[in-house]
């Protein structure tokens, strides 16, 4: 009888050492948890600073003349560049450039910046531009699609396409729908 009640103090004992380093590592990667959960809230390609900033403090107002109401951002040498302008190009402009979409093409690839100009000149209002306007507005992603009003405030500054779809398609109220 000893040896059962020694036995069962020592298992109650060991069970209850158990549930203490349970619960030590249960504290552990709760804390874990959470510091994952606020670093993916942390978008570092985040483009929100850019809305209401107006784009002619960065680029010559001739640039951006109305009805211009997209500037595409893209890099020769970025390969999502060039799908985003296939992309486009098969959705929108059907053979005419048009009028709504400014593409801003950033010189820092000499040996692409060619290829590109031929391959997409025809399709679009493509405007060469100095490669710094990246690093003065903080655009850490490409390609890069900035909604404008009349005088150049950017409404609103996405990678998403389809928003200039949607826009193109069926106005502002739809823009607010999609996705």
């Amino acid at each position: 009888m000893a040896v059962v009640i020694i036995c069962s103090i020592s298992l109650s004992l060991i069970a209850l050492l158990l549930l203490i380093a349970i619960y030590s590592n249960v504290k552990i990667f709760k804390r874990a948890i959470g510091t994952l959960g606020n670093a993916a809230k942390e978008n570092p390609y985040s483009l929100d600073h850019l809305v209401g900033v107006n784009i002619k403090t960065h680029l010559p107002p001739e640039l951006i003349q109305s009805p211009i109401r997209f500037l595409l951002l893209v890099t020769p040498s970025c390969g999502s560049c060039y799908e985003t302008m296939e992309e486009i190009t098969q959705r929108l402009t059907r053979g005419v450039k048009p009028d709504y979409v400014k593409c801003l093409l950033l010189n820092d690839s000499e040996e692409h910046l060619d290829y590109f100009l031929k391959r997409y000149g025809a399709s679009f209002w493509i405007e060469v531009i100095d490669s710094s306007l990246i690093d003065q507005m903080a655009i850490k992603i490409l390609p890069c699609l900035l909604r404008i009003d009349d005088e150049g405030n950017i409404e609103e500054a996405t990678i998403h396409i389809w928003k200039m779809e949607a826009y193109v398609k069926g106005g502002e109220k739809d823009v607010e729908h999609a996705g």
